[in-house]
């Protein structure tokens, strides 16, 4: 069964170079510059449907020249280009291919084009805003996608100096405050023992001893307080960041199965 399935997915490969070496010898032999884009057209369209999306398709759909096409096939192939552009991450390709689409004034998948130009524009506050505008002119459910400008961009979250400042006054109270208290006890449980080990140190005349463990509460202990308060703040902050880019991607997922991205 296995050979089988080799043998056959060897053939499909075969003939689809085999159709792409077809289609580039009727390109080379046209008699006109319409006639070739139609080919390289053709090629490009080749590559889509066998789900080749990678460098070989965007380089083809370079080729093309989307003036001379008959305007039956200028929407699909700049719609096409688009989205292999865009997965190429070829942001000024992507534009180019979305502005020209847009330039058709065609009705077709403008909504859609609209919703990849707001992709693009991720991370954009003010891009995205006017594309979100323009959609929830044809549809309200696009209202959401405002969450997209702030996709991958860090908000104004409250400075770490507060909570640092209030684990160097009482260790262990930055952390209360960032919400782990089981943390935050600890190190004031920890900081508070060792000093009172110290002050019976010292009332004991063990300078020795004091010194030592004074020496390991500062530099481990109270500074290991200040530093973890800081780790806690980046982690809890992140966190945030990564549960609202996920919940975006949640909503958008709901969009797109009314106006999917997918190739003509």
């Amino acid at each position: 069964m296995f050979l089988l399935f080799f043998a056959s997915s060897v053939g499909a490969a075969q003939h689809f170079e085999e159709d792409l070496l077809t289609l580039e010898h009727s390109a080379y032999c046209a008699q006109n510059d319409t006639v070739r884009n139609v080919f390289l057209f053709q090629k490009f369209q080749l590559f889509v449907a066998n789900g080749q999306y990678g460098a070989r398709a965007f380089s083809e759909a370079k080729r093309v020249q989307y003036q001379l096409l008959p305007d039956s096939l200028k929407w699909k192939y700049l719609w096409n280009a688009s989205l292999i552009a865009y997965l190429n991450g070829d942001k000024d390709y992507t534009s180019f291919y979305g502005n020209c689409f847009r330039a058709l004034h065609s009705d077709t998948l403008m909504a859609e084009s609209t919703v990849l130009h707001a992709f693009q524009n991720m991370g954009n506050d003010s891009l995205v805003a006017l594309d979100v505008a323009c959609l929830s002119a044809t549809d309200t459910i696009f209202a959401c996608m405002r969450c997209l400008g702030a996709v991958g961009q860090s908000e104004q979250f409250p400075a770490e100096t507060r909570y640092v400042v209030a684990s160097a006054l009482v260790p262990g109270s930055g952390m209360f405050l960032l919400g782990d208290a089981r943390r935050g006890a600890t190190a004031l449980a920890i900081n508070a023992g060792i000093g009172v080990l110290i002050y019976i140190f010292c009332k004991e005349a063990l300078f020795v001893n004091a010194f030592g463990w004074g020496g390991a509460l500062i530099t481990k202990f109270y500074l290991g307080n200040i530093q973890l308060t800081r780790v806690l703040h980046q982690r809890k902050w992140a966190k945030i960041s990564s549960e609202r880019d996920t919940d975006c991607q949640t909503q958008i997922k709901a969009k797109l199965q009314k106006y999917p991205l997918r190739f003509m």
